[in-house]
């Protein structure tokens, strides 16, 4: 088996494949944009994105579920714009195969023109993610028959369970409604921030014995946030529009 340098060191090429092909199933589809880049070797000078989410991916390609009905087999770039690992990814890939189901498009791509520099990044940011997502399921077994998790069942508002950075663990039905899933983060389930609310005051309650309340006001209507710290990091987390 022949060996080739990467980082500094010889490793063989079964290693390098593994490491491509490394695939992570995403707790909650990571949402972004893409554009057709270009057809059948033609560049495509438009700007105009369509939705996707991306459903899983690795240091080769994605699956992504996308509305619009692309063909496939005719050397389609599309570049897809997203967040992932705390960074704005620009990535392109060529369509490789097509699946429709209940109105539903699912495609799955391969990347092209990523740099060494980029593919290294990206598994460095998938195993990351990896990482967390095991850590997050573990916590979310240890808490799912814990009367903790039963708890926010009784409360007649949107409730959830916290992890310190913010990860939603278990959700009662009047969250579940408004896509509260675990893994997701409560800003963007609920407000649909991109990082966590200016009157978030789950530090105060780490640090307060009881509930800690606070009334906001949230496109000129009135809100009062509740939290009471569980101990190990975990909060109870609930709201009401008054």
């Amino acid at each position: 088996m022949p060996y080739i340098p990467i980082y500094g060191r010889g490793v063989t090429m079964s290693f390098v494949d593994n490491r491509r092909n490394f695939r992570v199933s995403l707790v909650v589809p990571i949402q972004g944009k893409a554009r057709i880049a270009s057809v059948n070797h033609t560049e495509i000078k438009m700007d105009k994105y369509f939705p996707i989410s991306i459903l899983d991916f690795s240091a080769s390609g994605m699956k992504i579920n996308a509305l619009l009905d692309l063909p496939v087999g005719k050397d389609i770039i599309l570049e897809s714009v997203f967040d992932f690992g705390d960074k704005n990814r620009v990535l392109q890939g060529v369509l490789v195969w097509k699946e429709e189901s209940y109105q539903q498009r699912i495609y799955g791509t391969k990347f092209i023109n990523l740099s060494e520099k980029e593919e290294r990044q990206l598994v460095y940011d998938l195993n990351k993610y990896q990482l967390s997502k095991t850590k997050l399921e573990r916590t979310k077994c240890s808490y799912s028959e814990s009367p903790a998790a039963k708890m926010i069942y009784a409360i007649p508002y949107p409730a959830v369970l916290l992890t310190a950075e913010k990860k939603i663990i278990a959700a009662n039905d009047l969250s579940a409604k408004l896509g509260a899933s675990p893994g997701a983060k409560c800003y963007q389930v609920y407000w649909n921030e991109s990082k966590a609310c200016s009157f978030c005051m789950l530090g105060e309650a780490h640090r307060y014995n009881g509930i800690i309340s606070n009334t906001v006001y949230i496109k000129n209507k009135k809100y009062i946030m509740h939290w009471l710290c569980l101990g190990k990091k975990i909060f109870l987390h609930y709201w009401r529009r008054v």
